[in-house]
Order: C-alpha cells, then sequence, then structure tokens
C-alpha cells in the first residue's frame, strides 16, 4: 500500500517496516490524492479525518492499530528560554500543567466523538488482534537501533522510555 504520512523519519520507517510506502503529500493535496488513487491510505486521526471529511474522497475503512497517537506540546529554543526571565518561565511552565490534562481529556473526547461520526458516514472500523499488535512491535523493534542513531535521539531517553514499557508489561 502507499500510504500518506504527515512526515518525520520514524513515520516514514514504521510504514516501510510494516510492509507499506511512505507517501509525503500536504495535507490540504490529500482529499485529491485519496480520490485519485494516488495513495491507498493514510495514517491520521479519526478528528483529522473527519474534519477532512475524507469519505468523500474514497476513505472507507480504519484499521485502528494504536501505533501512533500525536500530541501537540509547546516547544521554544533553549535560545529563547533562557532569555525569558524566570518569572515569564515559571508562567510558561505553570501553564502548561495547569491545562495539560484537561488539554489531553478534550483531545481524547475529541478522538471518540470524530470516530462515531466517521462510523455514521460509512467507514468501517477494523484492528488488529492482540497477537498482530505484538508481531507488529517485535518488526519495529528490528529497525529502532538504527532509527535512534539516524534521529540522534538520546539514548538514555530511549533505555527509560524500554524500561518503562517493560515495568507496564507491554510486549515488543
Amino acid at each position: 500500500m502507499k500510504v500518506r504520512f504527515p512526515g518525520g523519519s520514524a513515520n516514514a520507517a514504521r510504514i516501510k517496516t510494516l510492509g507499506g510506502t511512505a507517501t509525503l503529500i500536504p495535507w490540504p493535496d490529500l482529499p485529491l490524492a485519496l480520490s485519485q488513487g494516488v495513495v491507498d491510505g493514510v495514517t491520521t486521526t479519526h478528528e483529522s479525518a473527519f474534519t477532512a471529511k475524507l469519505w468523500d474522497s474514497g476513505l472507507k475503512f480504519s484499521f485502528e492499530d494504536f501505533q501512533y497517537f500525536g500530541q501537540y506540546v509547546p516547544m521554544v529554543s533553549l535560545d529563547f528560554w533562557n532569555k525569558q526571565p524566570k518569572e515569564v518561565q515559571d508562567a510558561l511552565t505553570g501553564a502548561w500543567e495547569t491545562m495539560v490534562v484537561e488539554q489531553r481529556k478534550m483531545a481524547a473526547q475529541a478522538q471518540i466523538d470524530a470516530r462515531e461520526v466517521l462510523i455514521k458516514n460509512g467507514i468501517k472500523m477494523a484492528g488488529p488482534s492482540p497477537a498482530e499488535i505484538v508481531a507488529a512491535r517485535k518488526r519495529l523493534m528490528v529497525v529502532q537501533n538504527d532509527l535512534v542513531k539516524e534521529m540522534k535521539i538520546d539514548a538514555d531517553a530511549v533505555q527509560l522510555g524500554l524500561e518503562e514499557l517493560r515495568a507496564a508489561k507491554v510486549e515488543f
């Protein structure tokens, strides 16, 4: 399958490792690309598929593999951060801490609501079995070390993530 993805080395590697061809298409061009068969599928959220009414462009099925959940987080350069007075830094981190839990709840609910709209518009939902999820994770783990090096991800951060996954009894 040719799968539209939003960019990023990790997303492209995931699609390739799982047998697809990662195709980078700007979001505004996606409905036309879907309707013309330029891509066979898309990695996206229920909310994005809903707001773009992708069922009008030929999207008929959703495979919910829960391999990816994008979250927007505020980011600033260290140079900018260091130029801010402590009270501004404190205000920024305080605002984030005050809002993050509620914002994540709202984002999760938006996905649930959008999923229902997709179903109402004829999109059929399917997903992998637990065994298929584990098998996919194992395939993905084979490429992880090379990807971590390529992307220059901090090895300690990766180790911490792996430890947390093991502690949560996530099989990979």
